[in-house]
């Protein structure tokens, strides 16, 4: 995944969101992993790129399990689920937000989500700012499919495997055991 694309959704992002902490996460029924993530207001809440939790261990899961909608939580120490998670009071998460990002045939990609250190004030704007942003990351990833694979075969095109072996051989990895 080109990740130039996610770092200019996630400073927008953060334009809009104030105070803290943006990331961006793949969901399955296993795991929940952080591709990409920005503080820039220094929540003080730990997360790190390429970061994967259990999926029952995280706020996500309440959106990949359930309605796949927005949600928001304002107080987790007071909300029914998260109370309960070790993550609220171990990485001291006290809001959350979070939207769902889609691929085109429905299926849910991951979450787009904002935690804070405080009680937060979420509103029903920032859900339909996060939305939006969610939406213009799935364009983004409809757009990564059709440039690097096959629409008939759904297998990496020509353009896409060219790439792939100019950089094994710029980088010194011996082609011929890849054939």
């Amino acid at each position: 995944m080109e990740y130039r694309a996610v770092d200019d959704l996630l400073k927008l992002v953060n334009q809009s969101i104030k105070g803290k902490r943006i990331f961006l996460g793949r969901t399955t029924e296993e795991t929940f992993t952080i591709i990409r993530t920005i503080d820039t207001s220094n929540t003080g809440i730990p997360a790190e790129d390429n970061q994967s939790i259990d999926i029952r261990g995280s706020y996500c899961q309440q959106i990949y399990f359930g309605k796949q909608e927005p949600l928001i939580i304002n107080n987790t120490r007071e909300h029914p689920f998260t109370s309960k998670l070790p993550l609220t009071a171990d990485a001291n998460i006290l809001s959350y937000i979070g939207v769902p990002v889609f691929y085109k045939n429905g299926e849910m990609f991951g979450t787009l989500c904002a935690v804070g250190s405080d009680a937060g004030d979420f509103t029903e704007d920032d859900i339909e700012t996060l939305t939006s942003f969610s939406n213009l990351f799935s364009y983004v990833l409809e757009l990564e499919k059709l440039a690097i694979y096959d629409a008939l075969t759904n297998l990496y095109n020509r353009r896409y495997l060219d790439l792939f072996f100019s950089n094994i051989e710029e980088n010194g990895t011996d082609v011929h055991r890849f054939r």
